[in-house]
């Protein structure tokens, strides 16, 4: 899915930036939006959500998920493209009920603290840490 466009469109309502972003954000915007794949929008690393209105519409939003360029460096905003959803999202918590939402429903997005020095010297088992930083990166789980 083309992660460009939780940078291309308002953070507040995308939950996507170059810092890390919210992750329940984005699930909400792929939610409520939809979101093109990498073919249609192709990630540029740039935070350009001050090209887009601040409070737009589903309409303004659909507009720009999708930019082809040309070799030249033209780019056009597409009206016609597929647009990727999700029925349904929320929070889940523990081992136990993260293990049943990948049975029942399919792949998560889970959050790691990678700030801890503890998790410079992982060895194996669970890290136990004091320190709470913004979790970052983000991972999926899947049930294989």
């Amino acid at each position: 899915l083309a992660v460009q466009a939780l940078l291309s469109l308002p953070t507040a309502i995308t939950g996507g930036d170059c810092m890390g972003g919210d992750d329940f954000v984005a699930a909400s915007f792929v939610h409520k939006y939809g979101i093109s794949d990498d073919t249609c929008l192709p990630f540029t690393g740039v935070d350009d959500e001050h090209f887009a209105p601040y409070h737009p519409t589903v309409d303004q939003v659909h507009r720009r998920l999708c930019r082809i360029c040309g070799w030249g460096g033209n780019c056009h905003w597409q009206s016609e493209y597929r647009r990727y959803g999700a029925d349904e999202y929320g929070r889940v918590s523990g081992e136990v009920a993260i293990m049943a939402e990948i049975f029942a429903r399919g792949p998560v997005v889970c959050g790691i603290n990678s700030e801890p020095p503890e998790f410079d010297q992982y060895r194996g088992g669970i890290i136990q840490s004091d320190t709470t930083p913004p979790a970052e990166p983000d991972l999926s789980l899947i049930h294989i």
